[in-house]
C-alpha cells in the first residue's frame, strides 16, 4: 500500500465504523425488543450509512493500491 502510518489510520478507520455499525445493531435489536420499530428503523439506516462508508474507504484504498502498481509497471 501507500505507506505504514496512512495504513494503521485508514485501519483505524475502519475499526471505529465498525464499532459504530455494530453499536448501532445492538441498539436496533433492543428497539425491536421493546417494540420501538421506528427507533430500529433509524438505527439500522446508520449501519447502512456506516457500512457504504466503509466500502467507499476499502474501495479507494484497492484504487490507490492498483493504480501505484500499474505506475511502477511503465
Amino acid at each position: 500500500m501507500i505507506n505504514k502510518p496512512t495504513n494503521n489510520q485508514i485501519r483505524s478507520m475502519v475499526l471505529r465504523k465498525y464499532a459504530k455499525l455494530l453499536a448501532s445493531c445492538e441498539r436496533s435489536l433492543r428497539s425491536i425488543e421493546n417494540d420501538e420499530i421506528r427507533m430500529a428503523i433509524g438505527d439500522l439506516d446508520f449501519v447502512k450509512d456506516n457500512l457504504e462508508e466503509i466500502q467507499y474507504i476499502l474501495r479507494d484504498v484497492v484504487n490507490q493500491h492498483e493504480y501505484f502498481q500499474d505506475k511502477n509497471k511503465m
